[in-house]
């Protein structure tokens, strides 16, 4: 079955998520039954190999990939598009599943004392997470004509606030394009010799197809 560049970043991402998502619950059910069993050496050595494979994943979120277009199509390029992220209703259900899951293997610990403090850490990772999203929901970026219009936010405060001609974008890449749930991946425009990082987890792909067929693929 073919598939297009985009349809496969999204697959490898789909892959690594549900992969982080059964290498923890392994984690988990192991290094909870060596730990009820007293077994400390043992949970030691899961825990050396858990780490392990989260830094290996911290290495590949941060690998720059470049951007493989899709076919580009002849027909006319809109004026103007309105790309903005949105709150991430599939992402936040997914790690509130995610953090469930670790929950129910702790709560057949045996102490009331731990099952009461473990109940509580998830609804806070679930709320700060939550949050989290909320506010890379507020970025903005829209195409108008031959300018792209950023605006993104620190919690509070706008902290990005620019214009940058469409033209002038030199490469793009994309930065955690597999990588895991906790994390999005980001779009990387090289614009003359300054490298800008989009936290556009909405429509990454969107922006990255219609940049890309504006500027690089527009000049061959």
């Amino acid at each position: 079955m073919f598939m297009t560049p985009s349809q496969q970043r999204r697959r490898k991402r789909t892959i690594f998520l549900i992969s982080f998502f059964i290498v923890s619950m392994i984690y988990l059910v192991v290094a909870s039954s060596l730990l009820y069993k007293q077994m400390h050496v043992g949970v030691a050595i899961v825990c050396v190999l858990f780490v392990a494979y989260t830094v290996f994943l911290e290495k590949m979120s941060k690998r720059l990939i470049d951007y493989e277009p899709d076919k580009i199509s002849n027909q006319p390029l809109a004026d103007y598009l309105d790309l903005s992220n949105s709150f991430d209703w599939k992402k936040l259900l997914f790690y509130t599943i995610w953090i469930s899951a670790l929950l129910a293997v702790y709560l057949f610990f045996p102490s009331r004392a731990i099952r009461s403090t473990i109940v509580v850490i998830p609804i806070i990772a679930i709320l700060t997470y939550a949050l989290g999203i909320y506010y890379n929901s507020r970025n903005i970026y829209r195409i108008e004509m031959d300018v792209l219009y950023i605006k993104e936010y620190s919690f509070f405060r706008s902290i990005t606030e620019i214009r940058i001609p469409i033209s002038e974008i030199k490469k793009i890449c994309i930065k955690g394009a597999y990588t895991i749930a906790v994390q999005y991946p980001m779009l990387i425009l090289t614009v003359g010799e300054v490298e800008r990082e989009l936290r556009c987890s909405s429509h990454i792909e969107e922006i990255a197809q219609e940049l890309y067929s504006r500027s690089i693929g527009a000049v061959k």
